[in-house]
């Protein structure tokens, strides 16, 4: 187990926020279904997704076969003819690997935010969302509701049974942590904890269009880091998406670091 860092004046927090994105792709790049590459140069997992979450999360490139090294991976990902994406952020060298990026044919498409937040200094004074109900994913049927919100972009069957194939190949000693929330039982909000690297990592925040808007999100955020903070840690991080920003503000987070988003040109 990693040593829990403490507060968010640590001075490897923005290099950890980075990490911890990637572990969580991990857990399912380390399943059968999926591949995934962990080594000292670069760390990419394909989930053979047709739409996103396929790619580069870190890469230390600073020797003579940087390029080489970059092409090897465009070369795959060309073959598998799925969408790559390849993010740039404080974990990965060198500092301008992004225009190194851009010689290779990968375009710049945007900057997700890293943050961070001290779980006792949570912003905990927040409406619960009138009949919302959380519970922990433990079985076949919380599994299907979770994937139900979590993925409704992939309503294509074939893709999401290999998701819960997935999920069944999962190592089930790995301290992950799956919610869902209900409205009058019916799924409609996710999220996931995964403590690593000595901090609580927030991941798949997801809320079904028609019910956004109500403080689910947060809701279902706070849950998982009030358990987080049950469990011993003193930090919470994660990567957000443009959706999910102020949501994360409102409960205390605060920006630390920003990871830069290249995408592959399929042809």
């Amino acid at each position: 187990m990693s040593k829990i860092i403490q507060d968010c004046s640590d001075p490897f927090l923005p290099e950890i926020i980075d990490a911890s994105w990637f572990e969580f792709f991990k857990v399912y790049g380390s399943t059968p279904e999926a591949e995934m590459y962990e080594g000292p140069d670069l760390r990419w997992v394909n989930l053979k997704d047709p739409h996103r979450f396929n790619g580069v999360f870190t890469a230390n490139l600073t020797g003579e076969d940087r390029d080489e090294k970059i092409d090897e991976v465009i070369s795959y990902f060309r073959g598998q003819s799925i969408p790559m994406s390849w993010y740039v952020g404080p974990a990965s060298k060198p500092e301008d690997l992004g225009i190194h990026l851009e010689e290779h044919d990968l375009v710049h498409v945007g900057a997700t935010p890293g943050m961070a937040v001290e779980l006792y200094s949570l912003n905990e004074d927040i409406p619960w969302p009138e009949g919302l109900s959380v519970e922990r994913v433990r079985d076949e049927r919380t599994t299907r509701d979770f994937y139900d919100v979590l993925l409704p972009v992939n309503r294509m069957r074939d893709f999401t049974l290999r998701f819960l194939k997935m999920e069944r190949s999962i190592d089930p000693s790995i301290p992950r942590y799956c919610y869902v929330g209900y409205l009058e039982e019916e799924p409609v909000t996710t999220s996931v904890l995964l403590p690593s690297l000595g901090v609580a990592g927030i991941h798949g925040v997801a809320t079904v269009p028609e019910a956004r808007g109500r403080g689910l999100g947060t809701a279902i955020s706070l849950h998982a880091l009030r358990e987080a903070r049950d469990l011993g840690y003193m930090v919470g991080v994660l990567v957000s998406s443009e959706m999910g920003y102020r949501i994360y503000q409102r409960l205390g987070f605060k920006e630390y670091c920003r990871l830069e988003i290249y995408r592959l040109r399929l042809t």
